[in-house]
């Protein structure tokens, strides 16, 4: 079977011939000398039925508007946290030992709701054969995940707060751990070098490589039924992400 699909390859707003001899199309293992396999991946993902612009200066771009490398610095972000709380001693409790209505704040419960739609948002992507929406529901999250660690404090605060908060950063790691599997895309668990802006930055990888022991587990989490993200029900799905997790290894 040959799958094929109009592209149209941009760099700084102008298109860019790579035309092979023949003058009429390029492979894409030719792309893949220009970009990430993960980018390759993420991008026609994300518009898998209509033609496209590619642009190769976005798909190597490491800030927040590439939308791929925006979704594994989450992802590596939330990893460093875990990290740095473990070596001060905190580990991630089981989800049947933190009060989930101290995740009171709006952020937070933002959060929560998010999560809650990703059953929904898996059988929906099956229904209609639409694999994006799992592009567009990862990246709100890891958007979501980004403004709740910009205004809640884990670090510091009380025990029991710090708890919920970091139970609830873990299910965010592995919901997007496994979107990325489902799409093919590695979640890197670190972040190693300097990003714009003075943060850390994913290490972005290099063109064409992908080694398969940092492949996600696709499928990992497959949540059953979650009712509604507030309250008493943000347990039973925070329950739900851990025990998924774990499940992976």
């Amino acid at each position: 079977i040959v799958l094929m699909q109009l592209v149209k390859l941009m760099r700084d707003g102008e298109v860019v011939r790579m035309s092979k001899r023949t003058g009429k199309a390029i492979s894409l293992g030719d792309l893949l000398d220009e970009i990430p396999v993960d980018a390759a991946r993420w991008f026609f993902n994300a518009r898998p039925e209509t033609q496209m612009d590619f642009d190769l200066g976005l798909a190597v771009r490491e800030d927040s508007e590439n939308p791929v490398y925006y979704v594994q610095y989450a992802h590596a972000r939330i990893c460093s946290i875990l990290r740095n709380l473990a070596e001060d001693g905190h580990s991630v409790p089981d989800a049947a030992l933190i009060d989930a209505a101290l995740l009171s704040t709006p952020q937070e419960r933002e959060v929560v709701q998010q999560l809650a739609e990703l059953p929904e948002e898996i059988l929906r992507a099956a229904r209609t054969l639409d694999p994006s929406r799992i592009n567009r529901y990862v990246t709100e999250l890891a958007a979501r995940f980004h403004r709740f660690y910009n205004t809640c404090r884990i670090k510091g605060e009380q025990e029991d707060v710090l708890n919920a908060r970091l139970l609830l950063a873990d299910c965010v790691r592995s919901v997007i751990a496994n979107c990325l599997g489902i799409l093919g895309v590695t979640p890197p668990p670190k972040c190693d070098q300097a990003a714009p802006g003075g943060r850390e930055g994913c290490a972005w990888r290099q063109r064409g490589q992908r080694p398969a022991a940092e492949r996600a587990a696709p499928g990992a989490i497959w949540p059953l039924t979650v009712k509604n993200p507030a309250g008493r029900d943000r347990r039973g799905f925070l329950t739900m992400c851990h025990r998924a997790d774990a499940s992976t290894g």
